[in-house]
């Protein structure tokens, strides 16, 4: 839709990223909304749940901490709650963004 959705934060060691959600309309009961992190030229990696009304923290996990660099996409899809992390995206794309520098 153009509007912002999230405000992604890498802490400087990369071990951490904080989610600052710009409050949005509610999910169906049931759905979530899922955290990717997209390396260039690589599939999507699920970093997990993401709220959509607080702000928050989620941990890398050691062996993604190196993949994240200028060029990154990070993508946020809606999700069936059940089993995330999910192998893959299923659900729409509500946010995406490229991460700047790090």
């Amino acid at each position: 839709g153009g509007r912002t959705g999230w405000v992604a934060s890498f802490s400087g060691d990369r071990k951490t990223v904080v989610m600052m959600p710009v409050p949005g309309d509610a999910l169906p009961q049931g759905e979530a909304h899922e955290l990717w992190l997209i390396p260039e030229g690589q599939a999507p990696r699920s970093l997990g749940v993401v709220s959509g009304d607080q702000r928050h923290s989620i941990d890398i996990p050691d062996a993604l901490q190196a993949e994240i660099a200028a060029g990154t996409i990070l993508a946020i899809t809606v999700e069936p709650m059940a089993s995330i992390p999910h192998a893959a995206p299923t659900g729409p794309i509500v946010a995406k963004g490229v991460v700047a520098r790090i």
